[in-house]
Parts: structure tokens; C-alpha cells; sequence
């Protein structure tokens, strides 16, 4: 008996990271703003790869320090998280949370 109680609380135990994990599907890409328009963003990761992401409706827009903000705010070279969602194979920004690039702090 105990051995089976040890058994479910360890199976329990090796979800839970991969549940926390999981953001409903979504996914978050850190970088900076290469260029925008009305439905879609192209955003280079840290890792010198572009991605472009499409924007809708949906989409919302944060500052940095998560103020709601304007996509026309948008400029190429702000740093960026991007909080990623795919459906029908595209990827699509539920949320941009931006500010300043590294060159434009004082």
C-alpha cells in the first residue's frame, strides 16, 4: 500500500514542473525589433535567428514595465518579449511587452 501511495506522489511530483511549464500552448521570444507594420512584427533572437510574427485584434501591447501601450510605439531596435501563440501553423502575438534598446538609454 505504501508503496503505491510513494509510487502516485512521485508521478505527481514529475508533472508538476512539466505543467508549469507548459503556458497554454504558447511560447515567450526575447528580442530585438528588426521591423513593424500593421500585422506583423520581425523580431531577432538572441541567438541571431528572425522570426516574424503575425499581429491581430488580439494582440496586446505593454511596456517594459507593463503599462498598456500603442502599437504605433513600436520602433526597430526596442528590445522585446514576445508572448507567442500558434494556430494554423502561424505564430501570433498575444502579447508584446517592449522598451528601449540597449543604444538608446542614455
Amino acid at each position: 500500500m505504501l508503496d503505491k501511495l510513494v509510487i502516485a506522489l512521485c508521478g505527481v511530483l514529475l508533472a508538476l514542473p512539466n505543467a508549469a511549464l507548459a503556458h497554454g500552448g504558447s511560447t515567450h521570444l526575447k528580442g530585438t525589433l528588426e521591423s513593424a507594420s500593421a500585422d506583423q512584427i520581425v523580431v531577432k533572437d538572441e541567438r541571431g535567428a528572425v522570426h516574424p510574427i503575425r499581429l491581430d485584434s488580439k494582440t496586446r501591447y505593454r511596456t517594459s514595465s507593463g503599462g498598456v501601450a500603442q502599437p504605433s510605439e513600436l520602433r526597430a531596435g526596442d528590445r522585446v518579449v514576445v508572448h507567442v501563440g500558434v494556430e494554423a501553423k502561424q505564430s501570433t502575438a498575444l502579447e508584446i511587452r517592449f522598451g528601449p534598446g540597449p543604444g538608446d538609454r542614455p
